[in-house]
């Protein structure tokens, strides 16, 4: 470029095939001449049409073709339905695809959207055909087919349809523009450089053939090897070559013939091989700048101070058509400039190349994150842990110094990457949407939606408890519902119509719930919060608007505008996401710019429209996030072979590379003959793979998917993976089979102990987890305080239940704030269809409540039943169908058996009394009957029940200075089985007072024990002991000296206590280790029979009231 004939000031071409190629060179360039200005990077395509357009005239020619692929569809979609092609004889197999049933507007749009599409993929053909078999378009437009094939026919005369509207197609543009440019070529530049182009079609490398008699051609491109390997020949191609000669009798012609080549080479440069034979027989004069310094005679390099690593020694082997494995002395060369890694999953891939690299960059000061590049088959399958290993910030164990190691990700898809553009899909889809209350609340958390209707993040969560109070699942409203269900006697109950009105009637009429005839009022909003209703009132009337307004079909133009205008309805961005919206309104834009250049006139649906945007949308981003001076993370894109330090390549998994391409059952170079310059998906990753080899400079990271995640066997790695490890088996002493494997076989758990014994890993927050355990984490933990310091002054009743029946779960909520279960409340969008177990509670506890307060006698039992009932479908809280008709009848069945056990007892009267207990009082709710205080659940009995009834009789004997009667009442089964169960303690218990203030004493003393330190004194663990106790007839429940001894008993705890652990995801967060417990087991479990052998040795059981 310093020796350019054109003047200074003119524009440089450089012509790439990548955005990612043009900002390395850019830079390269920068750094050499300090400046890079006033440089053109066109693709060659866009040149050719540049150039046609200076020679033939800007004003004959349009700036924009109209076979480009995205005009090219819009085109052949108006042609299919024309009046033309529709009566034409060859059209019938076309047309029978995407027509259908013409009665609905819905049908319609669908029809639009399959003849849409197959017009995508007639363009994608055509640009195929124009590229490639440019003879076929020639050959067509003089009447001659070029095939056999059925499909050619209809494919013909669509392209002479097409030629009608304009005939300047690339193919006959180039051949008119060759044809004048022998008086017309000083409109061309004087130089032109190509750069980093591996392949290019047999008709584009004609043209540059063509202008070379006038201009420079300066072609630079990556060649592996410095001779000539034209000839070279797969494996597989040999072996049938053989074949073939033995039957010619041939074999040791044959054999002289190809006993030279390279295995790598052939089977990996197959697509480059053809446009570099094509170069050879160019009229043009090439200078070799390859790096051939100690090169010895046999191919090897010499040995010096400082040897050729076995990564550059296979590059020169590659180089120099050197065959290492052939060599008559193989050569032991195994060190780490190849580095190959097996994991079970794509985050163990990443955390393992994570901790690879800060081992890199620790060991290489000269090593800088600008120098090392990932590269993956499919970057949006490691995108995520991408963002979670590499971002979000790791703290080194030394000196709390930050592991962060800065990164961008390129090549992502828009839909994936931009959260404003998938919410924008996602409206598109409001005509056919359920109008689920998840998907309002996914809205409802985006911030550009939030800042548009004024809410904040907290006013979400209020939204969120309004809406889980009002039952709503699902419809707008009623109307909404019967065209979803196809049922004209659907009500509006779920629905958003029926919600609002009862969060807006609570607002305006009551301060309590009420109801009238059909509508339960719901008092939930208060003062400031009628602005937050407000708002979500104005998000769902947008919704609605626009669910009905996309039905409609629009020209492209009227899109344009109402799609503009359903932005600003829903979005208000900030800056940081200012791009999402540009990349949206580009995306609109596009449309009405594409179907102007096609002169497309016909209206649109929204199926065309939907599946257009999400097309636009789903297209890699090549333009930005390359090469930013951080680690780059990107996809594997052809015309990307830029040195780095260090490579990596991760997903070399079997079946995923190289990628497979199902071809399009109409396209008919499938059923040609292969010819030059020919490309297809395995053989460019093929291609990708070769370069990606011989620009590493220093590294060279593989990493594959080599064990199950749930099994742990093996699965075999890529092809090619295979092929390159089988050369460095034979060329160089490698071993990838047995214990001497030179595969990196990564742990499962990153918190394997063999991660940091082994591969050094950096993850300091799972080394903690990889330590060998003596004793209990909770010992030494430092946020562990005494007893005395936790200051609590009221114990709740429910309280101290709740931390013997797991004092684990209770010590990690209530004293750590640590909440580790997995079981998560979900919004639901589907109404109920039954009453479960936890609604059969509830409306069971309902029923008896009431009961208990306005029905003493049961005459006016039924009436209350039926106000429940009433109240809980009023809310949404029943299910709408018949089937659940008869669970409901057993359940007020239930409830009325329960009354009828606890109307022995009425009147009744509830209170809450306080009983002191040395430093703190227990709090705890009575409620007192004729006979005695009772303990109700409308269930069956379970050990936190036995507690809770003991709690109740100590109190209410404290609270009275005298011993009083105590029952607890449930049921047990359900229907015709269904029964009561009543137990009791009377009043002769206890000898004294004195005694009953002790044992609530010893249990305050044990929770505030566990609160300091938890410890296995369970009832839930007791329990099956003394029931096991009570049906044994040698075991004396009052014997309690016996019971603390009986091996046994102790034996049958301990497999309890196992089994506990084992579920329980706060016990083995404290003690990952259980074998640190054993030695307190004896202890625990003789403390338990203490404290609970009371509660079972004085229950009376099978009482009537």
């Amino acid at each position: 470029m310093q020796y350019r004939r054109a003047s200074v000031l003119s524009q440089d071409i450089i012509l790439v095939e990548s955005q990612g190629m043009q900002h390395w060179l850019n830079m390269q360039l920068s750094k050499l001449t300090n400046v890079a200005m006033n440089i053109s990077y066109p693709m060659p395509s866009r040149f050719i049409w540049d150039t046609a357009r200076k020679v033939l005239g800007s004003d004959k020619i349009p700036r924009q073709s109209p076979y480009s692929r995205e005009i090219l569809t819009f085109r052949i979609e108006q042609i299919f339905h024309s009046e033309q092609w529709l009566n034409s004889d060859v059209s019938e197999l076309v047309t029978q695809y995407w027509q259908s049933d013409k009665n609905t507007i819905a049908k319609q749009g669908q029809q639009q959207l399959k003849a849409f599409q197959l017009a995508q993929a007639v363009a994608d053909v055509f640009e195929q055909y124009m590229l490639y078999r440019p003879d076929w378009i020639d050959n067509w437009q003089a009447g001659q087919l070029n095939t056999q094939q059925a499909d050619e026919v209809w494919q013909q005369h669509l392209w002479m349809m097409l030629v009608e509207q304009s005939a300047y197609h690339p193919v006959a543009l180039q051949d008119e523009m060759l044809s004048v440019l022998e008086h017309n070529h000083h409109l061309l530049p004087s130089d032109i450089h190509i750069f980093g182009i591996n392949t290019m079609p047999p008709k584009t490398l004609e043209f540059f053939e063509v202008i070379a008699q006038w201009v420079n051609i300066h072609l630079y491109h990556l060649n592996p090897c410095v001779d000539y390997w034209g000839d070279i020949q797969t494996e597989k191609s040999a072996v049938k070559q053989q074949l073939k000669q033995l039957k010619l009798k041939k074999l040791d012609t044959w054999i002289q013939q190809n006993d030279v080549g390279h295995p790598l080479l052939a089977n990996l440069g197959q697509q480059g091989k053809g446009f570099f034979a094509s170069l050879q027989k160019l009229n043009g004069f090439e200078i070799s700048a390859f790096d051939l310094e100690n090169k010895s005679d046999s191919g090897h390099t010499k040995e010096s101070a400082d040897a050729p690593s076995c990564l550059q020694q296979v590059q020169r082997d590659i180089l120099t058509l050197n065959d290492a494995s052939n060599a008559p002395e193989s050569v032991s060369k195994i060190d780490n400039s190849f580095h190959f890694v097996s994991c079970h999953n794509a985050l163990r891939e990443i955390e393992a190349l994570h901790d690879f690299l800060l081992g890199e960059f620790a060991k290489d000061p000269s090593l800088t994150p600008r120098d090392v590049i990932v590269m993956c088959p499919a970057i949006e399958d490691y995108a995520p842990y991408i963002q979670s290993v590499f971002r979000s910030g790791r703290q080194q164990a030394v000196e709390g110094e930050n592991t962060r190691l800065p990164c961008t990700i390129a090549d992502r898809n828009q839909l994936d990457a931009q959260p404003i553009i998938s919410i924008f899909l996602e409206l598109l889809e409001l005509p056919d949407s359920r109008f689920e209350v998840s998907k309002i609340l996914d809205y409802l958390r985006l911030p550009a939606i939030q800042n548009k209707f004024n809410l904040a993040e907290s006013q979400i969560e209020t939204i969120e408890w309004w809406l889980k109070q009002a039952n709503v699942h699902w419809g707008r409203d009623h109307a909404h519902k019967q065209q979803v269900t196809h049922n004209c006697n659907s009500d509006a109950i779920y629905t958003w119509q029926w919600a609002i009105e009862r969060l807006l009637s609570g607002y305006g009429f009551s301060s309590e719930q009420a109801f009238t005839d059909d509508l339960a009022y719901m008092p939930h909003v208060e003062g400031q919060n009628a602005l937050v209703l407000g708002q979500l009132c104005e998000l769902l009337e947008q919704l609605q608007l626009h669910a009905r307004e996309l039905n409609q079909t629009r020209s492209a133009e009227k899109w344009h505008v109402y799609l503009t205008d359903m932005l600003a309805d829903f979005f208000e961005v900030d800056e940081q996401e200012q791009e999402s919206l540009l990349i949206i309104q580009d995306a609109i834009n596009s449309l009405t710019e594409r179907t102007k250049k096609a002169q497309y006139n016909q209206p649109l649906s929204l199926e065309v429209i939907r599946f257009y945007l999400q097309h636009q949308f789903s297209q890699a981003d090549t333009s930005s996030q390359f090469l930013t001076g951080q680690i780059t993370f990107c996809s594997m894109v052809p015309m990307r072979s830029i040195p780095f330090k260090v490579i990596a390549i991760l997903g070399l998994n079997d079946g995923v590379y190289p990628r497979q391409q199902t071809p399009i059952s109409f396209d008919l170079t499938q059923y040609s003959e292969f010819r030059m310059g020919d490309r297809s998906r395995r053989s460019d990753d093929r291609y990708l793979f070769l370069e990606a080899l011989i620009s590493a400079r220093n590294k060279l990271y593989l990493s594959y998917q080599g064990r199950d995640v749930k099994n742990n066997a093996v699965r075999e790695p890529s092809l090619i993976l295979k092929e390159l490890m089988g050369y460095l088996v034979h060329g160089y002493g490698w071993c990838f089979d047995g214990e001497n494997s030179n595969i990196n076989q990564m742990p499962l758990h990153a918190f394997n102990p063999r991660n940091f014994a082994e591969f050094g890993s950096y993850a300091v927050q799972w080394h903690r987890l990889a330590q060998p355990r003596k004793s209990p984490k909770i010992l030494s933990s430092p946020w562990v305080n005494d007893a005395e310091n936790d200051i609590v002054t009221t114990l709740y009743a429910h309280q101290l239940v709740q931390m013997f029946v797991d004092p684990f779960s209770y010590y990690c909520r209530y004293k750590l704030g640590l909440e580790l279960s997995l079981k998560q409340t979900q919004d639901t969008d589907v109404e109920p269809f039954e009453l479960d177990t936890l609604l059969d509670y509830q409306l069971t506890d309902s029923i008896s409540n009431a009961l208990i307060e306005n029905a003493p006698d049961t005459d006016s039992s039924s009436q209350h039943v039926a106000s429940v009932i009433r109240a809980y479908r009023l809310q949404g809280a029943l299910p709408e169908n018949i089937a659940s008709e008869q669970q409901l009848e057993q359940t007020c069945e239930k409830a009325l058996q329960l009354h009828q056990a606890l109307s022995q007892c009425a009147p009744y009267q509830r209170r809450s009394v306080v009983i002191p207990c040395d430093n703190l009082q227990l709090s705890i709710d009575l409620v007192e009957g004729t006979q005695g205080t009772l303990h109700t659940r409308p269930t069956s009995k379970k050990a936190k029940d036995d507690l809770m009834h003991w709690l109740v009789h100590l109190a209410s004997c404290l609270d009275k200075q005298t011993q009083q009667n105590t029952f607890a009442i449930f049921t047990q089964g359900k229907g015709e089985s269904l029964t009561i169960e009543v137990t009791g303690y009377l009043q002769d218990s206890f000898v004294d007072i004195s005694s009953i203030s002790a044992q609530l004493a010893n249990l305050v003393v044990a929770y505030q024990q566990q609160f300091s330190q938890p410890r296995l004194i369970s009832i839930e663990l007791m329990q099956p002991i003394f029931t096991a106790i009570n049906k044994s007839k040698k075991l004396d429940i009052h014997d309690i000296t016996a019971l603390k001894n009986d091996k046994t008993l102790f034996n049958k705890w301990v497999d309890s206590v196992e089994k506990f652990w084992q579920q329980n995801e706060h016990f083995q967060w404290l003690y990952p280790d259980i074998e640190a417990l054993t030695a307190n087991y004896l202890k625990d479990y003789q403390m338990s029979i203490e404290l609970f052998q009371p509660i079972y040795a004085l229950l009376q059981r099978d009482l009537t009231l």
